[in-house]
């Protein structure tokens, strides 16, 4: 069991080379920002791609530090989309939205934040010049976004490269995606999805039900107080949920490579090589946990 482990993980961790690979051939000059986003991947971008940079001279180097101030009234969405940023969503006092670009890019071109409203949805994103190719060679840049305590409806953001972090909010629906960056949710109220190719999700103190998946990272989910759903996967990487002593859910775990540990008393219903279903309490609430490659713990606490 252990050698088939360590030959998944292996096998993964070639995949990971190998997307970032390609994906850096595709862009032409993109080398640093990787290693920006404090994922557990530290791979050479440049190695891959120092004979396609264009010369020096073609880049432009900005020091961006850009505010818009956008109504918020009538807007039932938000919906952020970035290629490259990490992303703040920050609840403050106040009855409009405010919008801070900041940071460095040395790049053939500057994104331009743009907002647009249609349709009672507020679109936030950073427009590139499609007829300048993405030759990036350095980026580090903020998109912190500052909406009204009181906003209660819906959320999306979507970043290639970065980061995202969300926390405090009462919302009807929140959706977050990205390639290669962490998802990090602290203390919300409402439905999540949440998805990162290359990275991992952390969610603390959630009051809604969740879908969480990652390719390759962990999902470490912590509840005080529980009584909605939880549908989790990931490729290659470990699965933690921490729930109170008195929740009550039905459970179905299931590891190709790896242990799964329940320390709730369980009622098994089936318990297969690489699978545990059964029921905790009255089971009212339901929870699908899976991982390819890593292990999945139910911690009672």
């Amino acid at each position: 069991m252990r050698t088939k482990k360590i030959v998944a993980i292996l096998f993964g961790v070639m995949l990971i080379a190998f997307g970032i690979g390609l994906l850096s051939l595709k862009l032409f000059g993109f080398s640093n920002k990787v290693n920006n986003l404090g994922l557990n991947f530290s791979f050479a971008i440049s190695d891959f791609i120092k004979n396609f940079q264009y010369n020096s001279t073609d880049y432009i180097e900005k020091n961006i530090d850009e505010e818009k101030i956008v109504s918020i009234n009538g807007i039932k969405t938000i919906d952020i989309n970035v290629s490259f940023s990490e992303v703040n969503i920050i609840p403050e006092k106040r009855e409009d939205i405010r919008i801070h670009y900041h940071g460095y890019i040395k790049s053939g071109f500057i994104p331009e934040l743009k907002t647009k409203s249609s349709n009672n949805t507020l679109f936030i994103y950073l427009e590139e010049n499609s007829s300048i190719k993405s030759n990036i060679q350095t980026i580090d840049v903020r998109l912190d976004i500052f909406v009204p305590e009181k906003y209660e409806n819906k959320v999306k953001a979507s970043t290639s490269f970065g980061n995202i972090n969300i926390s405090n909010m009462n919302l009807s629906k929140l959706e977050l995606f990205t390639s290669f960056g962490n998802i990090d949710i602290n203390n919300l109220t409402g439905e999540i999805e949440a998805e990162t190719s290359y990275g991992n999700i952390v969610v603390n103190n959630l009051s809604g039900n969740l879908i969480a998946s990652t390719s390759f990272g962990d999902i470490d989910l912590k509840y005080s107080e529980f009584d909605y759903n939880i549908k989790a996967d990931s490729s290659f990487g470990d699965i933690k949920v921490t729930l109170p002593k008195n929740s009550d859910f039905k459970i179905d775990a299931e590891c190709s490579f790896g242990d799964i540990d329940i320390y709730f008393p369980v009622r098994i219903t089936k318990n297969e090589k690489d699978k545990i279903s059964g029921t905790v309490g009255s089971g009212n609430n339901i929870i699908e946990l899976e991982t390819s490659s890593g292990d999945i713990e139910v911690i009672s606490k």
